[in-house]
């Protein structure tokens, strides 16, 4: 019987070497695992600080060329008023210059 029990032990006791083994195998390769995990993310969130960069300065674009059409029309307006007055005095000038033509 004891023996019997004295192998069972060292059975059992290999068991929880092997046990330990795999296991601390296992961790190796979890915490591999991990850390290849945290340089991609890492390197992801580079990407994306570098694609916000990138929105940011498309919005700030866009808001410069909002501007600069703002402007643009202003000064078509402006145009537009200058064209209509300049037709009016041609209309003006050409009215008294048949007048003075006839007398």
């Amino acid at each position: 019987e004891c023996q019997e029990a004295a192998q069972a032990q060292e059975q059992l006791s290999l068991q929880l070497k092997n046990t330990d083994e795999a296991h601390s195998s296992q961790r190796t390769e979890l915490q591999a695992s991990l850390e290849a995990l945290q340089v991609r993310c890492r390197s992801e969130e580079a990407e994306l600080a570098e694609t916000q960069a990138a929105c940011d300065r498309t919005e700030q674009s866009q808001q410069e060329m909002h501007a600069h059409v703002a402007q643009l029309q202003e000064a078509k307006v402006g145009i537009e008023k200058d064209l209509m007055e300049s037709r009016s005095a041609a209309t003006k000038l050409r009215a008294q210059t048949a007048e003075l033509k006839k007398a």
